[in-house]
């Protein structure tokens, strides 16, 4: 049974339930998009740009109107949309031609980004509700740290933070941050019951971390620390999986335990 969690990045999060899974991730805050899919042809588009405060947000939604009516032509469908302005850098919309989607596009005055957002399916489905909801609890994130978390690895780490590569592996999550002063790895590995019949903890440790040194009991798990080298090994038991932090830092860079976040 599927259970709602919270995707979160760069510097946004949102609710969805833990079946849907990204296609397509791309960009830095600056600028970027977003797509996780679910079942029966789901869709959730997220797409942000750094702007100066804009006020004609409706020009913007009619010439993504103009896209989709392109791509209804081609498979031989009329497309119909409306267009709704709430208020001054808010406007909403729908549209349904063989499939169906609701939207919402807004300038965002603390993160000073303009945000899109989108929930699209089958014409056949009905997902409107589902959608305000997802509008209304979206969040954007501009504060002191900043979350990430996607497949099942939740982080809230120092706003300072910025993701230099990912790799999405089934049964592996690794994000890569860098920083003044430090480079962070973020790893979420499955299956830890799996591992650990096979490996002792410590062991483990070492050889996911590339740290040779004993690791020590810490707080919550277990710590590895060798020069300007720190690990953090977290056993998460009740959801089957082993989070590691992996870190070259400065003294003022050492990672934290409450890197690791349930958001």
């Amino acid at each position: 049974m599927s259970r709602t969690v919270r995707f979160a990045w760069q510097g946004f999060s949102l609710p969805i339930t833990d079946d849907w899974r990204p296609a397509v991730i791309s960009g830095t805050f600056r600028e970027g998009y977003i797509r996780l899919e679910g079942d029966r042809e789901s869709v959730i588009q997220v797409r942000w740009k750094s702007s100066k405060p804009v006020k004609a947000l409706n020009k913007r939604v009619l010439e993504y109107f103009s896209q989709l009516e392109r791509t209804a032509k081609r498979a031989k469908q009329a497309l119909h949309s409306e267009l709704d302005v709430i208020e001054e850098g808010l406007v909403e919309y729908h549209w349904h031609a063989g499939a169906k989607g609701y939207g919402r596009m807004w300038f965002d005055p603390e993160a000073k980004r303009v945000l899109f957002i989108e929930r699209s399916g089958r014409g056949a489905d009905s997902f409107k509700r589902e959608a305000r909801e997802l509008f209304d609890q979206f969040e954007s994130h501009t504060g002191e740290r900043r979350p990430w978390s996607l497949l099942g690895l939740s982080l809230s780490l120092p706003s300072g933070y910025a993701l230099s590569s990912y790799k999405l592996l089934s049964g592996r999550t690794t994000l890569h941050f860098k920083t003044r002063g430090a480079k962070l790895t973020a790893e979420r590995w499955a299956f830890a019951s799996q591992i650990l019949s096979k490996h002792l903890l410590e062991d483990w440790a070492v050889s996911a971390t590339g740290i040779k040194s004993k690791p020590m009991p810490d707080e919550s798990g277990l710590k590895l620390s060798r020069g300007r080298k720190t690990a953090l090994i977290l056993h998460d038991d009740p959801n089957n999986q082993l989070l590691v932090l992996n870190a070259v830092h400065s003294a003022a860079n050492e990672p934290q335990w409450d890197y690791f976040a349930s958001i």
